[in-house]
């Protein structure tokens, strides 16, 4: 996905865990966001969006992508504001995800 995202002429920083992209001063200044549901650390990628969101005070582009098709799972998506993409997710239909969010 990276690799495809760079082709295509977009700059791609990548973190290890959402508390180290929120530790980034520069993630403000991003375009978009691809999170995975499941990330490393204490947050997932709802609530890390959401804090994202919090701490920017405006809204942000995102897309949330996850293999997991669990209750748990789809109780936490009811509450999320972003497009949903379930692995594996089709780098076509991310682009336009990305254009609509």
């Amino acid at each position: 996905m990276r690799d495809f995202i760079e082709y295509a002429g977009g700059e791609v920083t990548c973190f290890d865990n959402a508390e180290d992209a929120l530790r980034d001063q520069g993630i403000q200044n991003a375009d978009y966001f691809i999170v995975d549901y499941m990330l490393a650390g204490e947050l997932n990628g709802i609530q890390f969006l959401n804090q994202l969101r919090q701490r920017m005070n405006k809204h942000i582009k995102a897309v949330l992508m996850t293999g997991d098709t669990s209750s748990s799972f789809i109780r936490h998506a009811v509450d999320c504001d972003w497009p949903v993409l379930h692995k594996p997710v089709n780098a076509g239909k991310l682009v336009a995800m990305l254009h609509i969010s």
